[in-house]
């Protein structure tokens, strides 16, 4: 209300009130787009100068010059544009008459006194119409004297056109024969070296067939070791080339190997398939019976350093007696004496805490052998199982 009131006593409206907020809202989105899109800003109603633009902002150089004068050219009129190529289009058409000889009304002072020799243009010139006959133009192959064309007979008797740097070289003298009216005795030609086509006779031919006939020549049936270079094992036995002592020894290699058959037999030995052991061999041990033997010599071994420590301690337990001292009898006996220790009660204590400590370690070792023996017992009965 108090608003109103001063709002009223000011003489400004509620409508011109809502104005007022309208535009101060419009103004503050506007700066608002203006911040986000980097421009400028209006501090205390004074202008700040830009910053620098960056260089990916720089246009490039003569870029305004190129607009502008792409606007000059479009600001010209088009009638103007429209004369200028009639004009020209004019003066092509009077060219082109006088390049083809028709006359344009000049008399000869006219011609002589201008720029261009029409004469001399006139005989370079050719004509592009259609009214010329183009098959009157048959182009004609040119002659070449350092390299015509020449005839020849190939291989398979065809003859055949060619120019002379391309005919093969063992065909060239076949035109030298012919051309022998064309001799010049004044001019040196190198000989043509070409490779004559070697034709055996009918006599060479037969002769290389009987020495390469299968009959002269027969196929070796046999291994021939001497062929390959590589180790060969124990079982190989080298054959002789000649065959009569090839035969026997395959003869006497037959006849060992039927004696040994006989010996297996007569031994009844068994037979041995191919690639298994042969000799004395044991029974195979499974895994088991390997894992047991592997127990029992960890026990054995068990069972000695027990042993080894038992006699140790019974070593330390028993009194030395020394040599001198007199050896007690029946009848000299004499009580011990009385030994301070009975009135002490630290050496009472010291000696009962003794004794406990070896009724201990007896116990253990008794257990330790009651264990081996125990477990002795049950792993040799299944052994003996197996």
């Amino acid at each position: 209300m108090s608003t109103k009131k001063e709002a009223a006593s000011f003489g400004v409206s509620s409508r011109t009130q809502l104005e007022l907020k309208g535009l101060l809202a419009e103004q503050q989105q506007e700066v608002a787009r203006n911040k986000a899109a980097g421009q400028t800003r209006l501090i205390g109603g004074v202008k700040r100068p830009d910053k620098k633009i960056p260089k990916w902002m720089k246009p490039n150089p003569g870029v305004h010059g190129r607009a502008a004068r792409d606007t000059e050219l479009e600001e010209i009129p088009r009638a103007s544009l429209d004369d200028s190529l009639a004009i020209l289009e004019q003066k092509a058409v009077r060219y082109n008459e006088t390049m083809s000889g028709k006359g344009l009304g000049l008399d000869d002072n006219q011609i002589a006194n201008s720029l261009v020799d029409f004469e001399q243009k006139r005989e370079t010139y050719h004509s592009d119409s259609d009214d010329v006959d183009e098959s009157l133009f048959v182009p004609v192959r040119p002659q070449d004297d350092d390299d015509p064309i020449m005839e020849y007979e190939d291989e398979y008797g065809r003859t055949r056109t060619a120019r002379r740097s391309e005919i093969p070289r063992e065909y060239l003298h076949q035109q030298e024969e012919e051309r022998e009216e064309d001799f010049d005795p004044l001019r040196i030609v190198n000989p043509v070296n070409y490779f004559p086509t070697h034709i055996p006779t009918e006599e060479r031919k037969q002769e290389v067939e009987e020495r390469f006939a299968e009959e002269n020549n027969p196929i070796e049936t046999h291994f021939d070791s001497t062929r390959e270079v590589r180790d060969f094992g124990a079982a190989h036995y080298k054959f002789s080339k000649n065959e009569e002592i090839r035969k026997a020894q395959m003869k006497s290699l037959a006849e060992i190997n039927q004696e040994t058959q006989q010996g297996r037999a007569l031994h009844n030995a068994p037979d041995v398939p191919a690639g298994s052991v042969v000799g004395m061999q044991g029974e195979p041990e499974s895994a088991k019976s390997r894992a047991v033997e592997k127990r029992k010599r960890l026990l054995e071994e068990r069972n000695k350093q027990l042993e080894a420590k038992r006699k140790k301690r019974k070593a330390q337990e028993e009194p030395t007696v020394p040599q001198d001292a007199p050896v007690a009898g029946p009848s000299n006996a004499s009580p011990p004496p009385a030994t301070p220790a009975n009135n002490d009660p630290f050496a009472a204590l010291e000696a009962q805490a003794k004794n406990k400590s070896t009724q201990t370690l007896k116990q253990e070792a008794n257990a330790a052998d009651d264990f081996l023996a125990k477990l002795e017992q049950e792993v040799l009965p299944k052994q003996r199982a197996h």
